[in-house]
């Protein structure tokens, strides 16, 4: 959660709209409720070990209802094999843990 605060606040700080979710089933809801409002995401930053769902599948689920959303996975363990297969095939980059708080920014800003 701490973390999550901090990557909110700096992203807000550099004019972003935020909205972030503790969980997988969370963030799946919060997806397809901005879709179903015509409000979908620009971008999403996915943690790969989400409780109640896998990053993962919360990506695909990402890509599903939005093709046009940036996803960005993110994880302190490199992603196995075919995780790293379903990631490149939904479009996905990867972004490794631990990251400087600028690097995910930067990441998510596009800058």
């Amino acid at each position: 959660p701490a973390l999550r605060m901090m990557l909110d606040d700096a992203l807000r700080s550099r004019g972003a709209m935020v909205e972030s979710v503790a969980n997988g089933p969370d963030a799946v809801a919060l997806l397809r409720s901005r879709q179903e409002r015509g409000k979908p995401f620009q971008v999403a930053l996915v943690d790969m070990q989400l409780p109640g769902l896998r990053g993962s599948d919360v990506i695909d689920a990402a890509r599903a209802m939005d093709p046009m959303v940036r996803l960005v996975a993110t994880s302190g363990l490199e992603p196995e094999p075919a995780t790293a297969a379903q990631l490149k095939a939904a479009g996905a980059s990867f972004l490794a843990k631990p990251f400087r708080l600028g690097e995910v920014v930067d990441a998510l800003l596009g800058r």
